[in-house]
């Protein structure tokens, strides 16, 4: 009994309700029964004070919480100094070539001046030649 209570008073509240298959009986026994001012407070103002008592307390318990953690200077981790292990210096028969190669010049030489001919002409050649 106190079920279809709950149910008429939201099925009016909220009468979209009265498509779910759970409110369906008590669609049709339905007589309004409260004022449309305080309908309308309770459709928007029970929502609204919900979240409101819920945003709130839980901002200031989350404010509350955060106070209690200090503020630390976060600094960086040293990094390990690598050092290069000992090697043995050796002499090789190529690290002459070796040299010789590293300080190689990729720059070209200036290019040689071209051989000009003064007789050239454009003149069409008259050859007996046949192909």
């Amino acid at each position: 009994m106190w079920r279809d209570k709950i149910k008429a008073f939201f099925l009016e509240l909220y009468p979209e309700l009265g498509k779910l298959k759970l409110f369906e009986e008590l669609k049709d026994k339905l007589v309004p029964i409260l004022n449309p001012y305080l309908k309308k407070f309770l459709r928007y103002g029970i929502p609204l004070f919900t979240v409101f008592f819920v945003i709130v307390p839980g901002l200031l318990i989350g404010s509350r919480l955060s106070s209690f953690q200090k503020n630390k200077d976060i600094l960086p981790p040293i990094p390990n100094l690598i050092t290069p292990p000992m090697s043995q210096s050796f002499q090789s028969q190529f690290l002459s070539v070796k040299q010789s190669i590293e300080t190689f010049s990729l720059n070209l030489p200036d290019p040689v001046p071209p051989v000009v001919d003064y007789k050239i002409s454009l003149d069409p050649i008259e050859d007996d030649y046949q192909f």
